[in-house]
């Protein structure tokens, strides 16, 4: 498996159209919140076409139904030697499947990952890691490599802890965790420019509105004004028309004094 190889796999028809994810695992757009990254790692015998084990992860039984064709059709259609085969395809409604070969060809493994952006690199390296427990483990009981069922006896909780160290590439790849530490940095730089650009519109809003409210007060200054001049102007007449109308009745009283005085001296 250290080795890359040209060997095409044939095409294997209906294999896309029977592994649907669709409300329970991987959406069309390849977009979840699943808890699992890696779905499973299975093993098959190149040569008899036999499904040795697979290995799930934490999925429940609808996504393990759902997954349950993918491996074993890729198996059926493979040649029977593809020594140091390398090899990914996407699923349909679903993530990306990895096929690897041991050296001798004798043996295919699968890796299934809903997220289509997981590493290549970190995926093979996967798989070479359950490569050398499948033939550690063949070693020692040879019908391991014919027999299904030995291998998850014998590796299950290995196998587990590959798939827990492996769930999160950044945590095993130091290229992986520096970009998603880059694309956290994006993600938050992002978001501080939408508040950055939200507290722009907030502070020209805040300009409008103030302008809107020195116009108001200099349209209040300006009314209050006229309305000072206006009363003014009402005070002023009011006290002339009060001026006349005493100057009007003091007169009045005048000339009755005036007659009066007149009458008594006649």
């Amino acid at each position: 498996m250290k080795g890359s190889t040209s060997t095409a796999l044939p095409a294997t028809p209906g294999v896309a159209g029977t592994v649907s994810l669709a409300g329970s695992a991987v959406s069309a757009s390849g977009k979840t919140n699943l808890p699992w990254n890696i779905g499973f790692v299975a093993v098959g015998n190149l040569k008899s076409k036999t499904v040795l084990d697979t290995f799930y992860n934490r999925l429940t039984s609808k996504e393990k139904n759902a997954l349950a064709p993918l491996f074993p059709q890729v198996l059926k259609t493979a040649p029977d030697a593809m020594p140091g085969l390398r090899r990914k395809f996407p699923v349909d409604d679903g993530g990306i499947m990895f096929l690897a070969s041991d050296p001798t060809g004798s043996f295919l493994f699968g890796l299934y990952t809903h997220d289509k952006q997981y590493p290549e690199r970190v995926a093979f390296t996967f798989l070479t890691e359950v490569h050398q427990l499948v033939s550690e483990a063949v070693k020692d009981q040879p019908a391991c490599g014919t027999k299904p069922g030995l291998l998850e006896t014998r590796l299950r909780q290995a196998v587990k802890g590959l798939i827990s160290r492996f769930d999160q590439p950044a945590s095993v790849d130091k290229t992986t965790e520096v970009l998603k530490k880059v694309e956290d940095v994006k993600i938050e730089m992002e978001k501080n420019v939408q508040i950055v650009l939200q507290n722009h519109a907030n502070l020209e809003s805040l300009e409008t509105k103030t302008g809107q409210l020195a116009e108001s007060a200099k349209t209040f200054k300006r009314t209050a004004g006229d309305v000072n001049q206006s009363m003014r102007w009402q005070r002023i007449k009011l006290t002339v028309m009060l001026c006349i109308a005493f100057a009007a009745t003091l007169a009045y009283l005048i000339y009755v004094v005036v007659n009066l005085l007149s009458d008594s001296k006649k």
